[in-house]
């Protein structure tokens, strides 16, 4: 019940927050929606295997889109979270050692963290460590093979998704490392349907071919309250026009090389503002 009420909580919060930061823009229904899928969506239950012996690092705020995914996933798999209140590297560190943290969340920022505190210390500060589940952020492909190298087990496996559909892609702990250091996973859940779109034709893209990522799924969100912003946001298809640039490769994994709007027109040519930098 404590933890269905956390949920309940979180989900009020979100809403708040979100109304806040969107300035009116919010979302319709879709958001609350996520309660109907939340058994589908949510995410490392199955890609992180996780048992009720898993200690999960929540060092960002659960009214975040993802906090109130991984309280989901406590609740489905009886893993417990490791909360702290603000994260700071001085301190956060000594409390996730404490209490045994096996997937230590929650982006490149984080595992840098991470990382610099193991390099100091000559025993392990995670010994229980299974995994790094990542997202939101770019994530350096060295970075995995690194923190692989420092704490063992399975290294990065980072997501991607958006508040407006959380979860589109996820890896798995038991994905090869070469598309764990580069690549941000396949569709999930299996009924995500992702698409790549040529920024030059606005044709379907081949693999390996980038262009704008479009996501249906059971966890997008249905529109906005303001319906006038919602022509823009979806295709003719139902799909959610993400803004992201990127690719998928053969196997289905997806690359995210950058937004829509740092692209450059020069001469006829898409630059992304990624490889000018």
């Amino acid at each position: 019940l404590g933890g269905l009420q956390l949920l309940v909580r979180a989900l009020q919060l979100f809403v708040a927050r979100e109304d806040l930061l969107v300035g009116g823009s919010q979302l319709l229904v879709g958001r609350l929606a996520l309660l109907d899928v939340g058994a589908q969506v949510v995410p490392g239950r199955d890609e992180f295997a996780l048992q009720p012996d898993d200690r999960v690092a929540m060092v960002f705020p659960f009214t975040h889109i993802g906090g109130i995914g991984w309280l989901y996933s406590g609740l489905l798999s009886g893993c417990a979270q490791i909360a702290v209140a603000q994260f700071d590297p001085e301190t956060s560190v000594d409390v996730l050692a404490k209490n045994g943290v096996t997937q230590a969340t929650a982006g490149t920022a984080f595992h840098q963290v991470y990382l610099a505190a193991q390099r100091k210390s000559t025993e392990p500060i995670f010994p229980r460590v299974r995994a790094f589940p990542g997202g939101g952020a770019p994530k350096p492909p060295q970075l995995h093979h690194d923190m692989k190298a420092a704490f063992g087990g399975a290294g990065i496996a980072s997501g991607y998704g958006l508040t407006e559909c959380p979860v589109i892609a996820m890896n798995s702990v038991g994905d090869p490392d070469d598309k764990l250091a580069n690549t941000e996973g396949r569709a999930n859940p299996p009924e995500m349907k992702i698409k790549i779109v040529t920024l030059t034709t606005g044709e379907l893209a081949e693999p390996g071919e980038p262009g704008e990522i479009r996501a249906l799924g059971p966890q997008l969100c249905r529109g906005y309250l303001d319906a006038s912003l919602n022509s823009d946001a979806f295709d003719d298809d139902g799909f959610f026009r993400t803004g992201d640039l990127g690719y998928l490769d053969d196997e289905g994994f997806i690359v995210i090389t950058g937004r829509l709007k740092d692209v450059i027109i020069r001469k006829g040519e898409n630059i992304p503002a990624k490889e000018v930098e």
